[in-house]
């Protein structure tokens, strides 16, 4: 707190920790990592110059920075959204938000490979993080697909609502469906087909509460009733039959909204296994994401407040040298610290050090 890196000294101050003047982070994953960054500093110069390497190139290749900071704005928190769907407990909604977040891994991924051919500026070297990272980039496509496939674009926020899963996915939810909405058009499918088969002009579907479907036949058309006609009811000028294709549709209708149900909560408990079940891989590249958001943070950041990189070694020393520098000024005025190597009318380079 008294460096003021991630809280302020006086509370409820905003925009003066160092966390805040940092983070241009798209994602949470990558806002999360940061912080745990801030907090928990490298000392290996080495570790500590393959990040400002990744940075380096990534202040360098400002096209292809605005690319990919557009891919990430895309992905939602990848690493808790997984994590809730292997413990059974991601919603429909959330499920639909990892869908999204997959299908902006692809476009994601080609930046990180184009990022990682890219040279890091004055040497020949390339950026090992991103070349690492694109190596081992896994952009999951085979998730997104299945995803993208069984949701409705814009899922509910409980399954309970229903209408989670999409149309064509599933070929028993979508007869289940059609019998829901479309019961009057099958009805009268079933009614000019048995028209035509008996001759029967007059001949309609019926339904009440008691016998449920029926199909009527006056008694001057009893003679052309064909034998798989089950009787069901005798009125004064008419009987009444079921076929058994009435008997398969009646079982199927009767029942549908409730069959709907269930046959949703059984797919969309598979798609939520599948990603379950891939949590390892997804977590993998949960932690790829946040990194690349948190490098092209910082090169964001640094483009925009006029950063120069440090020269970073394990001595004791810190050395300001060079033309005068006014943000070095704002950041150590005199009467508040002069340590008796730094000249203010000559700073132009920083060395950080790491130490002990």
């Amino acid at each position: 707190r008294n460096l003021e890196l991630v809280e302020p000294l006086r509370a409820g101050a905003k925009g003066v920790t160092l966390v805040e003047t940092l983070d241009r982070t798209q994602t949470p994953m990558g806002a999360r990592l940061l912080r745990q960054w801030v907090l928990s500093p490298l000392r290996d110069p080495v570790r500590i110059e393959a990040r400002l390497d990744a940075v380096a190139a990534l202040v360098e290749a400002g096209s292809a920075r605005a690319t990919l900071r557009a891919a990430l704005d895309g992905v939602r928190d990848v690493e808790r959204l997984a994590a809730r769907a292997a413990a059974g407990r991601v919603t429909p909604r959330e499920l639909g938000a990892l869908r999204d977040s997959f299908l902006a891994l692809p476009q994601v991924g080609e930046s990180v490979a184009m990022l990682a051919l890219r040279t890091v500026p004055g040497t020949d070297r390339v950026a090992r993080l991103l070349e690492h990272t694109a190596e081992q980039f896994d952009r999951l496509e085979d998730l997104a697909a299945e995803l993208a496939r069984g949701l409705v674009e814009r899922p509910p926020v409980t399954l309970a609502d229903g209408g989670v899963i999409a149309q064509g996915y599933d070929a028993e939810l979508d007869e289940l469906r059609d019998l829901r909405d479309n019961g009057k058009q099958a009805l009268a499918s079933i009614q000019q087909r048995e028209r035509d088969r008996t001759g029967i002009s007059s001949l309609k579907v019926g339904f009440n509460k008691v016998f449920g479907y029926f199909l009527e036949v006056t008694h001057a058309n009893s003679g052309a009733v064909p034998e798989d006609y089950e009787r069901r009811q005798t009125l004064a000028n008419a009987e009444r039959y079921v076929t058994p294709e009435l008997k398969d549709y009646e079982a199927k209708v009767l029942g549908a909204e409730e069959r709907i149900g269930e046959r949703e909560g059984a797919l969309f408990g598979a798609l939520r296994d599948l990603v379950g079940t891939a949590i390892t891989r997804v977590q993998g590249t949960a932690r790829l994401l946040a990194r690349l958001d948190v490098l092209a943070s910082l090169a964001d950041t640094a483009v925009n407040e006029r950063y120069v990189r440090p020269v970073v070694h394990d001595g004791y020393g810190l050395t300001l040298r060079g033309s005068r520098h006014p943000v070095i000024e704002r950041m150590m005025p005199r009467e508040r610290f002069v340590p008796n190597d730094v000249h203010f009318d000559e700073v132009e380079r920083v060395h950080l050090v790491t130490g002990p």
